[in-house]
């Protein structure tokens, strides 16, 4: 199942909690299918949208040989040098510059994006011209060191999502080691990253999207006791993707990701539910402990593009729905 790109940026916004952010970027139609196109527009765009705002600066610390005595003196790299007799001293100081850790790790981000084969000509151009703007910017390394580095305050928010969607550039390029092409790896194809990225966007969507229930993750004990002490201590407990907790009701969601929301029968032409899946969901539900007495529900959710399912059932008095 290949997942849409506008699909793709609208559940990457939910997951890193940027969905305001995101609306900021307009993202019109294209026929160009490649994640890596669609990445570049965001940046072309997103970055347009910062310079309006005007681009973020901060005190950088500044060292230098000067005659001019400015901010603190360094004595022991003064002499060292032997600036005296030249009536200069080597001073540390700190001045207001664009040359900040988030500008620095824009910069560098799109300088390993315009390497990109497959990235359309017309973006390599677009890229190639606001690095013009970085002029006075330096090159960092974008490591996942560097991007967890960055500090941001209410007024540059929006730097979050855009450097959100550099570390996820810079984590997918590829570079073969014969020819040294830069390539972009589409993480659509990569099962366990998409389970992930489900399983995020959907929590963050029920919290910000309603406010009747509480959403978090919760660890569920079994209904039992061990009959030995080793034996507790290699029993383990289950832990829910999502769980929405009202006054009323609980739900147990259990995200999905898998090429079909059914399984093809066994033995038979009708399509099942995936066993696996309907048994970890009953488990949840059957062993969860919650202080209201109403019966605890179920739901496996999958994502579907064009066929959709909405499937009901009670389960030893506990509803169930899979969709």
């Amino acid at each position: 199942m290949e997942i849409p790109i506008q699909n793709i940026y609208y559940m990457l916004c939910y997951a890193w909690n940027k969905l305001e952010e995101g609306k900021h970027v307009r993202l019109e139609t294209d026929d160009r299918p490649e994640l890596v196109n669609l990445f570049a527009k965001v940046l072309i765009n997103g970055i347009n949208y910062l310079r309006k705002q005007g681009l973020d600066r901060g005190y950088v610390d500044y060292a230098e040989d000067t005659s001019t005595i400015r901010g603190k003196i360094n004595f022991n790299e003064t002499i060292k040098q032997n600036l005296l007799v030249k009536a200069k001293a080597y001073c540390e100081f700190d001045r207001l510059s664009y040359n900040v850790l988030h500008n620095r790790l824009l910069k560098s981000s799109i300088s390993y994006l315009v390497k990109v084969d497959e990235l359309d000509n017309d973006f390599k151009y677009q890229l190639s011209n606001i690095l013009c703007w970085f002029d006075d910017v330096d090159y960092i390394p974008p490591t996942r060191t560097n991007f967890h580095r960055v500090q941001l305050n209410r007024n540059n928010t929006f730097y979050g999502f855009l450097l959100n969607v550099c570390e996820l550039i810079v984590e997918n390029l590829l570079v073969s080691e014969r020819k040294g092409n830069t390539y972009f790896r589409d993480f659509r194809r990569n099962s366990g990253e998409m389970r992930v990225l489900f399983e995020h966007f959907v929590r963050n969507f029920y919290d910000l999207e309603q406010s009747k229930y509480s959403v978090d993750d919760r660890w569920i004990k079994w209904k039992g006791h061990a009959l030995d002490s080793k034996s507790a201590d290699c029993l383990g407990q289950m832990h829910t993707d999502i769980t929405l907790s009202s006054d009323d009701r609980n739900i147990i969601i259990d995200t999905k990701f898998t090429p079909r929301t059914l399984a093809s029968g066994f033995r038979t032409e009708k399509d099942r539910i995936h066993t696996g899946h309907l048994y970890q969901i009953f488990t949840y539900i059957v062993n969860a402990d919650f202080p209201t007495e109403k019966k605890c529900e179920g739901i496996l959710l999958y994502p579907t593009i064009d066929k959709h399912i909405d499937l009901k059932y009670e389960l030893c008095g506990h509803p169930v729905r899979v969709c």
